[in-house]
């Protein structure tokens, strides 16, 4: 009887963990189902703030798991992002300055501020290159693309938000 289960989940192309999700899935939907039956309107509703709940915890673990990728990617470059700004501000603090250092400032400023946004590109890239490996060999169901896309939004939101922070940073220093 076993065997010819098994025979017939193969013919079906059945995996484990297709059974597994199918199971989960019936034992949700199951009580769901004459829950809403026995309570009604008040049980729907209820499964609505539900819903919206347990899908605001899944935004906010890939809204978390991009922020990791990102702050990672930040670690990477901060002593060379703090030793240019505190060379920056050190030198505008000082009373003596002229106008070739100022220049000398601001070239040095440009090539470091490229070298370490091609610095933070380079480990973002490898971070997210990993995490895409996890899920590249997997079918791209619509779940997974809401998911990768939801991921790279969140990447861009925090990206912009350290562009927000450094700006006024750098725009109060004395050659720009």
């Amino acid at each position: 009887m076993l065997r010819k289960l098994k025979q017939y989940f193969q013919k079906l192309n059945l995996t484990k963990r297709k059974l597994i999700s199918f199971g989960i899935s019936v034992l949700i939907a199951a009580p769901m189902f004459f829950l809403s039956e026995y309570y009604g309107e008040q049980f729907n509703q209820v499964m609505w703030v539900l819903l919206g709940i347990i899908l605001t915890i899944l935004v906010a673990m890939v809204a978390a798991i991009a922020g990791y990728a990102v702050v990672k990617s930040l670690i990477g470059i901060a002593a060379g992002l703090s030793l240019l700004i505190f060379i920056a501000q050190s030198y505008c603090d000082t009373s003596i300055r002229d106008v070739s250092g100022d220049g000398a400032l601001a070239s040095l400023f440009v090539m470091v501020s490229i070298y370490l946004i091609v610095a933070f590109g380079k480990i973002l890239l490898e971070i997210l290159s990993s995490y895409y490996k996890r899920v590249e060999n997997e079918v791209w169901s619509w779940e997974k693309v809401v998911t990768v896309a939801l991921f790279l939004f969140f990447v861009g939101f925090f990206v912009w938000e350290i562009y927000l922070v450094m700006k006024p940073i750098v725009l109060d220093l004395c050659v720009f």
